[in-house]
C-alpha cells in the first residue's frame, strides 16, 4: 500500500514540476467570431471533428457587426478539428475550416471561412504553457467579411 501511495505523489509531483499535467486551458480553444459581412450567419454545427472533440456556440444567430464566441474542447492526446457550418440569409451553406494542432506537432492552426461569399482574417494568441501536448492556441479572432471577388 506504501508503494502505490507513494507512486501516486510522485506521479502527481512530476506532472506538476514539468508541466505536463493537462489542464482545462491546455485542452479548450475560445474563438470569438465577428460578422463583419452584409449577411446573417445561422450556427447549424461542427462535422468532421476529431474523436473526443466538443463544440458549444453562445449565439447560435449573427446578423451583421454581432459576435459570438464558439468553444471548442478536445481530449488529451488529440487535435482540436472540425468544419464549423453555417448558413447564411440566401440559404447557402458556407463551412469554416478550424483546426488548432498540439504544439509538438510543430504545425500550424487553421481557422478561416474563404469561398464565393465570404472570407476571414484572424488574430491567433499562441499557448505559451510549457506542456507540449497541449493545443497550439487558447484565443483566437476571426473577422468574416463579404467577398467582394
Amino acid at each position: 500500500m506504501k508503494k502505490i501511495l507513494a507512486s501516486l505523489v510522485l506521479f502527481s509531483v512530476t506532472q506538476t514540476t514539468f508541466g505536463f499535467a493537462n489542464t482545462s486551458s491546455d485542452d479548450t480553444l475560445s474563438l470569438t467570431i465577428i460578422n463583419n459581412s452584409s449577411q446573417t450567419l445561422r450556427f447549424t454545427g461542427v462535422s468532421d471533428s476529431n474523436v473526443g472533440n466538443t463544440f458549444t456556440m453562445d449565439n447560435d444567430v449573427l446578423t451583421p457587426g454581432e459576435k459570438a464566441v464558439l468553444t471548442g474542447t478536445t481530449m488529451p492526446y488529440t487535435d482540436l478539428a472540425g468544419a464549423v457550418n453555417f448558413t447564411d440569409s440566401d440559404n447557402n451553406s458556407d463551412i469554416m475550416t478550424l483546426l488548432d494542432p498540439r504544439k509538438i506537432k510543430s504545425s500550424q492552426g487553421i481557422f478561416a471561412m474563404n469561398n464565393h461569399n465570404f472570407l476571414s482574417f484572424d488574430t491567433k494568441t499562441l499557448n505559451t504553457g510549457s506542456n507540449p501536448l497541449a493545443l497550439n492556441y487558447n484565443y483566437v479572432t476571426l473577422v468574416i467579411q463579404d467577398n467582394v471577388a
